[in-house]
């Protein structure tokens, strides 16, 4: 049996069932999850390598994105999909009003209130510049990282020590109440599904979102398709040294501590993150997989 629910409850669910009624087999952390669910996971080095189970090919596994995971020997999770926040914008719309790709934030704020509009004559705006995953949660979070990078700041410091709630971090939290004046009213109700919507129906006209919007946005019958592109996340100013433009996401398969079944489970796991199979679904389903060879 799988349980599938959206990313605002995955976490929630996974938590409540290792204290609860501790069904789950098999865990899906997400990389801002991994080292919690370590609490209630498997180590899985035992069955790597074990005869008769599948081969993972951890060579072929993307180097940093195997890291991001697993950093050191003791091996905890299986990736198969990562995934990033992206600056995302319209290109048609903006080559329509004579705009450049705005690279910094004052021009950004400028591009969201001129692409902020009444298209139809009806009196009510109807086109935003500006969107981004506003529901209180994870979503909202990752897309506030890249804009606390872009002011210079950092999640920690050389000590390993939380560094996100420094200036950089407060600027780029009003900054997101400057973008919300240019954004669909009801923005804070949107999670990664109704952004994307927003983004395919042509109520705004760039954002933040996850790269999970690319199979959305370029599919066959997409509206939208070939016309949004993305570029570097606009920075505060041009003086900003900025040392990272985004930050790493993605998901993983494990094996949970209170499994009946570790080995099956153990086999499962790395028969869908092995390679034939991860490739397969990315490639068919969500476009950026876990392995080099794809």
């Amino acid at each position: 049996r799988v349980d599938q629910v959206p990313y605002e409850e995955v976490r929630a669910k996974q938590i409540a069932d290792s204290i609860g009624a501790k069904r789950y087999d098999i865990i899906n952390p997400c990389t801002e999850w991994c080292y919690e669910y370590r609490t209630f996971a498997t180590p899985l080095n035992e069955w790597i390598g074990r005869p008769g189970y599948p081969d993972l090919e951890v060579e072929d596994i993307i180097p940093f994105v195997w890291q991001g995971f697993n950093p050191d020997e003791e091996i905890w999770w299986l990736p198969y999909q990562p995934d990033t926040r992206i600056f995302f914008y319209r290109d048609d719309l903006l080559k329509a009003e004579g705009l450049e790709v705005p690279r910094t934030w004052d021009e950004l704020l400028y591009v969201a209130e001129r692409l902020t509009k009444d298209t139809d004559g009806d009196g009510v705006v109807d086109q935003f510049g500006f969107g981004f995953p506003g529901m209180r949660g994870w979503n909202l979070t990752l897309a506030w990282v890249p804009l606390m990078f872009a002011a210079g700041g950092e999640m920690w410091d050389e000590n390993l020590q939380p560094v996100f709630n420094g200036p950089a971090g407060v600027e780029a939290l009003e900054f997101m109440l400057e973008l919300k004046k240019f954004a669909p009213p009801d923005v804070t109700n949107y999670g990664e599904y109704e952004l994307i919507q927003a983004a395919m129906n042509g109520t705004v006209a760039m954002g933040i979102s996850a790269t999970s919007i690319t199979p959305e946005i370029e599919a066959a019958n997409s509206p939208v398709k070939g016309l949004i592109k993305s570029a570097m996340f606009p920075i505060k100013s041009e003086d900003i040294d900025r040392k990272y433009n985004a930050i790493l996401g993605g998901w993983a398969f494990g094996v949970s501590s209170y499994s009946t079944k570790k080995d099956a489970a153990a086999y499962v796991a790395m028969w869908l993150a092995s390679k034939d199979i991860s490739n397969e679904m990315e490639m068919n389903g969500r476009l950026h997989p876990a392995r080099a060879s794809a």
